[in-house]
């Protein structure tokens, strides 16, 4: 299979529609009465390395480990796919330090009061 062929009869036509009458670009869209207007709700094609990066994020996130995406991908050093492949974004990255603060919050609810000179204190009622 040619990469490129797949790209340009497929890959390229699928993410370039008009956001008007959702045709693709090209002669057929020259018929139409109006100009075309690309779909921005589409992501833009980013080329092949974005795609592998893009698979290798997703992988990650779906929960697959490194060493699982560095053999799909198939590089040679899981630092590859590490340094490169794998990104979190920042919706993720805010959802791990949102359950790592419960984490900590629950862990310190747990623990007995103590003085500021770190000694247990004692609760009001026992002491008369």
């Amino acid at each position: 299979m040619d990469m490129s062929n797949l790209e340009m009869r497929f890959i390229k036509p699928s993410v370039n529609r008009c956001a008007v009458c959702r045709g693709t670009a090209g002669k057929k869209h020259l018929r139409q009465d109006h100009d075309f207007i690309r779909d921005e709700t589409i992501p833009r094609w980013r080329g092949w390395h974005g795609f592998r990066r893009g698979v290798g994020t997703n992988l990650h996130e779906l929960g697959e480990s490194d060493i699982g995406v560095q053999k799909i991908l198939r590089h040679s050093d899981v630092n590859t796919t590490r340094a490169y492949y794998i990104k979190p974004d920042e919706q993720s990255k805010r959802l791990t330090m949102a359950k790592l603060e419960a984490e900590v919050a629950d862990k310190m609810s747990l623990r007995e009061p103590r003085d500021t000179d770190g000694t247990p204190a004692i609760p009001p009622e026992t002491i008369s």
